[in-house]
């Protein structure tokens, strides 16, 4: 999932905003036919974590931008519509519109606008690559930079491709959230898992940050 959201600029305990996050890779390492990982052939040392598992060298999916326009229909779907999404989302996300998703010199951008959709003040996208590229494991690799601003929560993250735990999608199910920052706690990136026992509801979720001072201005 990549999406762009606005919502309002005061600190929330639900997922607060982003706006115009940009994408210019989305790699799986690992070969498709092939185990994402290998047993190491010698014991791991206490603390380690190289000797569980390597990675292939080359992608079996891979997104560089490098069309113009609108992400590729092949590799990309959309989430469409205004329904807060569970985090009091104020924008309504649309399908396939260039002006809140769309490709050019390599660079995909996700925008967020002022205008009114709907019953809903802004317009975004959020972008998804469930039924396109599923895995069970692996590694995945993305270069963004993403917007600085009060009110943003740009957000790269994953979720289940199926609903094969519990009786209820999320978070029975639950995801993996690769890049999170909210706009009023600039530069502090966040990163975690969520479970049916430990996520943001009940405030158990296992999570980490790090600083990146440069992140509204390099990828």
């Amino acid at each position: 999932f990549i999406n762009s959201t606005a919502a309002p600029p005061t600190p929330s305990t639900t997922r607060p905003p982003s706006v115009s996050p940009i994408l210019t890779t989305f790699p799986t390492p690992p070969s498709k036919g092939n185990p994402t990982t290998t047993p190491s052939s010698s014991s791991p040392s206490p603390g380690s974590t190289s000797a569980f598992a390597s990675f292939a060298s080359t992608p079996f999916w891979a997104d560089e931008f490098d069309r113009d326009g609108l992400p590729d229909p092949s590799k990309w779907s959309y989430d469409v519509g205004n329904s807060g999404w569970g985090n009091n989302e104020l924008e309504y996300y649309t399908n396939a519109n260039i002006k809140n998703a769309h490709i050019e010199n390599g660079i995909l951008t996700i925008e967020a606008i002022k205008e009114v959709v709907g019953t809903s003040s802004y317009s975004s996208a959020r972008l998804l690559t469930k039924g396109k590229n599923d895995f069970l494991y692996g590694r995945v690799e993305v270069r963004a930079k993403i917007p600085a601003g009060r009110g943003n929560w740009p957000s790269v993250w994953m979720l289940a491709s199926q609903s094969d735990y519990g009786t209820q999608f999320w978070p029975d199910n639950g995801n993996i959230d690769i890049l999170d920052c909210v706009g009023y706690d600039p530069g502090v990136i966040h990163a975690g898992v969520q479970t049916k026992a430990f996520n943001s509801v009940i405030g158990t979720q296992k999570s980490a940050t790090t600083i990146l001072a440069d992140f509204d201005k390099v990828f």
